[in-house]
């Protein structure tokens, strides 16, 4: 991935950052709880459970649970260059349409 594929990669995930308010997640506390593997990581459970998204951690604990997805920086490198492959093609130009 050149410079510009990355840029335009990562200005998309910045586009799609967003706040969350604890209340958003509270509910979620208790079964997080259970799949957390640290106590200060459950709040980051919760929030996975109440938005339905996965979770980026190299934490290989993260991965000994099955009900939320964990994605290591590996993966999402790996992910990353398929995203890249599609969108922009072998030649690096992004593909129109």
């Amino acid at each position: 991935m050149n410079d510009v594929q990355l840029h335009f990669v990562i200005s998309i995930i910045f586009e799609n950052i967003k706040t969350v308010k604890i209340e958003e997640y509270v509910e979620y506390m208790e079964e997080a709880k259970n799949l957390a593997p640290h106590e200060r990581d459950i709040p980051y459970f919760a929030l996975a459970l109440a938005k339905n998204c996965a979770i980026w951690s190299n934490e290989k604990a993260f991965k000994k649970q099955q009900k939320v997805k964990v994605f290591s920086t590996t993966d999402l490198k790996t992910l990353l260059k398929l995203i890249g492959s599609n969108v922009f093609g072998s030649k690096g130009k992004k593909r129109e349409g």
